[in-house]
């Protein structure tokens, strides 16, 4: 019962982390999009 319960546990800290890590993953790429957004507004002057 307790092994189970553990895993359970593990399983579930796991999904988290993979959770956290998407979420990181996420904002670095609109963070990244943000920065390069200039390039796609036609509005080069800006970027040089």
């Amino acid at each position: 019962m307790v092994k189970a319960i553990c895993e359970v546990w593990i399983r579930f800290k796991r999904v988290r982390q993979l959770k956290m890590l998407e979420e990181t993953e996420k904002r670095k790429a609109a963070k990244r999009s943000a920065s390069f957004e200039p390039y796609f507004n036609g509005t080069w002057d800006i970027v040089k």
